[in-house]
């Protein structure tokens, strides 16, 4: 790079869902893998032994999804903060970053879904979602993997991900026709 020339950043993009769907149906299937290996007289006993190379595959396909929720988490955000100037009020590290706040965590898994859901609100006025309702979908996300099965709540998370991504990109690629149609809270 010579000097006086300006490195170009490249757009934030929004993330590619298909990855967590991939990595939840792999949980499924090493979930289901227990199930069906394991003895009948096994799956009655209070603690089941499960076998180290079942137990490694799960680890890294749970591991690896809950990186790639707070990935898209941070591209979400991202992607959001570019398109109004930075005027929308959550930056990409913080939404990622108080998922790690023991109790704050809590509270943060509704936060975050609701600054997105008013930026869609006010994008898309004939869409007027509820405030609260990603948050639930998250929370028992939690009640489904303690009760059911971690695969299927991790479906359940990229899910959620994936209703906030389609009315994003419908809000950003809206198509301005006026100085009105620009929401006040995003103008400069």
């Amino acid at each position: 790079m010579t000097e006086g020339t300006i490195k170009q950043q490249k757009p934030a993009s929004l993330p590619k869902l298909q990855i967590g769907y991939f990595l939840s149906i792999l949980i499924v299937v090493i979930e289901l893998a227990v199930i069906f290996t394991l003895p009948p007289e096994a799956l009655a006993e209070e603690e089941i032994q499960i076998p180290l190379n079942i137990q490694i595959p799960f680890f890294i396909a749970s591991i690896g999804a809950y990186i790639y929720w707070l990935v898209s988490i941070f591209k979400i955000h991202a992607v959001l903060r570019e398109k109004t100037d930075s005027t929308y009020p959550i930056v990409p590290g913080r939404a990622v970053g108080f998922h790690f706040l023991p109790f704050y965590n809590i509270y943060w898994i509704f936060k975050w879904p609701s600054e997105v859901i008013k930026f869609i609100n006010v994008n898309l006025p004939d869409k007027k979602m509820k405030l609260y309702a990603p948050g639930l979908i998250i929370l028992s996300s939690g009640l489904v993997g303690e009760l059911i099965s971690s695969g299927l709540a991790t479906m359940v998370l990229f899910l959620s991900l994936k209703w906030m991504v389609r009315n994003i990109k419908e809000a950003i690629e809206r198509p301005v026709t006026s100085e009105k149609d620009i929401p006040e809270t995003f103008n400069k």
